[in-house]
């Protein structure tokens, strides 16, 4: 697989915060054996994808995760995607669970 190099305005610290609260989400709120996509596009889009019961229809809106959670995961991941100009977004995966899309803006 061939392996390419993106540059995008935030530190290896955000995006691994963002990428470690997404997943701890996905394994909280999943059950075991649940299918899982983790995709970066060439844009600078990282989508990550689950096969669980998803998330209730006032999450988008809110921003926070349904199910009883705080959703103070979210949180985070807005926050940290806010302050490196990007995009956090909240809709139903093709998996037939849930569907977070952060994009960062890329640099030259």
């Amino acid at each position: 697989m061939p392996t390419s190099v993106l540059n995008v305005h935030a530190t290896k610290d955000d995006i691994g915060r963002v990428l470690d609260t997404l997943m701890e989400n996905v394994f909280a709120h999943t059950e075991p054996g649940t299918e899982i996509s983790i995709t970066v596009t060439s844009t600078g889009v990282l989508l990550i994808e689950d096969g669980g019961a998803g998330f209730e229809p006032s999450a988008a809106e809110r921003g926070a995760s349904g199910g009883g959670s705080t959703g103070l995961g979210l949180d985070i991941v807005q926050r940290i995607t806010d302050r490196n100009g990007g995009t956090l977004t909240i809709d139903a995966s093709s998996l037939g669970g849930a569907r977070v899309s952060v994009a960062f803006r890329t640099r030259p």
